[in-house]
């Protein structure tokens, strides 16, 4: 059922509503913002990899992307509303083992390879009193199988996930308890998905799963290994779904109860003994590039070709309250907990609270604090247009407004819709 503000509206539409949110412990808000509008990167010297490389280790970077393409809702008298939305959900979180941040910054010149292979033929014993003259010529580094590592032993403390969805949301509400103070509403919603991308790295004590599965939208050269891959999807068209599942929401407590299967595209980690490697190391500060790197056959990752892969949808447990002070100030509360260890869901539990004023009938401001997550403390603010009595409502806010004031452990965000509309 509708708020009680547009109870006399039974019709509602949105369409390109959405938000997103980037935050990093190891990007600095400048340097987050060339990654979200992909600008020009300087290239790094070997004092800034070295000092790159420390401090990348086990820092974690999180962004998340929704945008609601179209949505649909009818409310009616007796029977409850009824709704229908599709959605875009882009999430990535990364976290980089110690071994792992040295690969990608130093290459083959990392601290793991004992011998370098030069330019003119011959080999050195790898140090870190080298002259920058000697390593522009280093072309390889090796190790000698008896002191080689595995790849999963080199991946060991490394978190990455990444997820590209399309959901199909068909959702029915109704108000169960309508009291004079204290109004409490249920419903169901049933999911459909269609994967359009996923990468999952997780090893930790020990324990290894990796995977990913793209779309050949994002032209990932597998190199041999393709042909060679059961769920290989050839020349299939760019958006070619890799992935699909269900999910179901009950109420506004348990949400994203369900699967995925990946039957497109998928590759499984080759773990191996790694005993040599020729690449130069990142040379800009462009995770966006690096990231996608990882997957193709230049990478120290190498894969293998499987049918298919199952995983979990991130289920989370919601709660929340809500008070209306008077016509023009509300105030209200959420806790969102993570109910499993799916791919992309959150590391900790999210607690947050905020209010709104109405100061003028077409204006209302919001604020609020925010905690866990894996971001930290968000002070949250938007404000929101109101045309028509809600006939048509326009809105804009950011999901930390501190960011702006401040260049450590940045948020950069945003969240908007412009065409929501009620009849």
């Amino acid at each position: 059922n509708l708020p009680l503000e547009f109870e006399g509206k039974r019709f509602a539409m949105g369409y390109m509503e959405g938000g997103f949110s980037l935050f990093s412990e190891f990007f600095s808000k400048e340097q987050l913002r060339a990654n979200l509008y992909q600008r020009d990167f300087e290239t790094l010297t070997r004092e800034e990899k070295l000092d790159l490389a420390q401090q990348f280790a086990d820092a974690p970077l999180i962004f998340d992307l929704d945008i609601t393409t179209f949505g649909i809702g009818l409310n009616t008298q007796m029977a409850g509303g009824f709704a229908f939305s599709m959605k875009e959900r882009m999430d990535i979180q990364t976290q980089f083992g110690s071994q792992v941040s040295d690969l990608l910054f130093l290459g083959s010149t990392a601290p793991y390879f004992d011998q370098l292979v030069l330019s003119s033929g011959d080999t050195i014993a790898n140090s870190s009193n080298l002259s920058q003259d000697t390593l522009e010529m280093v072309i390889q580094g090796i190790i000698s199988l008896q002191n080689a590592q595995s790849i999963s032993e080199l991946l060991e403390g490394t978190q990455i996930g990444l997820s590209w969805i399309r959901e199909f949301n068909l959702g029915y509400g109704k108000r169960l308890f309508n009291g004079e103070n204290l109004k409490i509403y249920g419903g169901v919603g049933i999911k459909g998905f269609i994967g359009n991308s996923l990468m999952s790295v997780s090893v930790q004590d020990g324990e290894t799963v990796a995977f990913a599965a793209f779309s050949p939208v994002f032209d990932i050269d597998y190199g041999d290994v393709e042909n060679q891959n059961p769920s290989s999807l050839g020349s299939a068209p760019a958006l070619a779904p890799v992935g699909h599942g269900w999910g179901l929401d009950f109420g506004a407590s348990v949400v994203d109860i369900g699967k995925m299967t990946w039957d497109g595209n998928v590759y499984e980690l080759n773990d191996f003994a790694f005993t040599e490697y020729s690449d130069d190391g990142v040379e800009t500060l462009n995770f966006v590039e690096q990231i996608f790197d990882l997957a193709s056959p230049e990478s120290f990752f190498k894969w293998n070709g499987a049918e298919s892969i199952i995983t979990k949808l991130p289920t989370t447990l919601r709660l929340g309250a809500g008070l209306k002070v008077n016509d023009m100030v509300r105030v209200g509360g959420d806790m969102v907990f993570p109910l499993n260890d799916a791919i992309v869901s959150y590391d900790k539990g999210i607690i947050a609270i905020g209010g709104q004023i109405k100061p003028l009938p077409f204006l209302i401001l919001s604020a609020g604090i925010q905690q866990g997550g894996g971001y930290g403390t968000k002070i949250p603010a938007g404000i929101i247009f109101q045309v028509g009595e809600g006939t048509w409502t326009a809105g804009l806010s950011s999901r930390d407004v501190v960011t702006y004031f401040t260049e450590n452990d940045p948020v950069i965000s945003a969240s908007w819709g412009f065409l929501r509309f009620r009849f």
